[in-house]
């Protein structure tokens, strides 16, 4: 009997290397190594804004107000003569902060219960997906916006408001890839030869999904950016004197006629961070 069993586990054991996909091993292209190089690069000026920020992202100089682009200040000064460099600077990591926040809060719910649903199905899949269902009818923004409004205007609000309200998204995407790859031959075979479902989920769900699980959540933090800087820019973003890029458009829109600066550079700071994100996020779900 003990022979038999333990036959039966080499034989489930032996699936991955007979039956099991390989993972996606193709060579880094060149869009995802440039896509790479700028978050590198963004992420370093998040960090070490403190120090290479030429001026205080505070201080007021009424000398200085809305002076245009130069050598002095790159990117100019605002309407109060603050250097808008250094509050770019600055902004970067309040900004991923949030967005990166809201994406571990919707993603960790959100990715577990969508390859148990997709994986178990039955009674569980159904109950969940309803509820998703359901939920997924509000516009995330709007589900935001009433958080903020019931909770007070900070920093956690908005990053649990952005987060709760992607749930939802995740568990959907992940689910349908967990189903996907569960009908398989692969592991249609590792089920009748005994495999538990945690084995099925660990050795050969995960592995097939991955890529698709990354490219969903850079994806997201893209997305959640863009609805930062959005609610930043209406005014329900983190507080001031938070130098967020989306209170830097509201800042500037006043005077963004006479001074299009002060659009223009946390305008172009968003776009082009959101399309690096989107960029590395494509280059894992192309690789498939």
């Amino acid at each position: 009997m003990a022979s038999r069993i333990l036959a039966s586990q080499r034989r489930v054991e032996s699936i991955p290397q007979l039956l099991l996909p390989p993972f996606p091993t193709r060579g880094f292209s060149l869009r995802l190594k440039i896509a790479a190089v700028m978050l590198l690069i963004i992420g370093a000026v998040a960090v070490t804004a403190p120090w290479i920020a030429p001026y205080d992202p505070s201080a007021i100089s009424p000398s200085d107000r809305l002076l245009p682009p130069n050598l002095d200040h790159l990117f100019g000064t605002d309407m109060f003569g603050r250097d808008l460099f250094s509050r770019v600077l600055y902004g970067a990591s309040p900004t991923l902060q949030v967005a990166l926040g809201a994406v571990i809060i919707g993603a960790l719910p959100g990715l577990a219960l969508g390859m148990i649903a997709g994986s178990k199905r039955g009674v569980f899949d159904q109950v969940v997906t309803q509820i998703a269902d359901a939920w997924n009818a509000l516009p995330g923004v709007l589900v935001a916006l009433v958080m903020i409004a019931a909770l007070g205007r900070s920093v956690v609000v908005l990053v649990l408001a952005l987060g709760i309200s992607s749930i939802p998204t995740f568990y959907r995407m992940v689910r349908a890839e967990t189903m996907r790859v569960a009908a398989e031959p692969f592991v249609e075979a590792a089920v009748s030869l005994g495999a538990c479902h945690r084995a099925v989920l660990m050795r050969h769900i995960i592995p097939n999904i991955a890529p698709s699980l990354l490219a969903l959540v850079t994806i997201s933090v893209g997305r959640m950016l863009l609805a930062t800087s959005a609610l930043s820019f209406i005014g329900l973003g983190a507080p001031p004197p938070s130098p967020e890029w989306g209170s830097l458009l509201a800042e500037g829109r006043a005077h963004m006629e006479q001074n299009w600066w002060l659009i223009w550079f946390p305008g172009a700071t968003i776009a082009v961070t959101t399309f690096a994100i989107y960029l590395f996020g494509n280059s894992f779900r192309d690789s498939r």
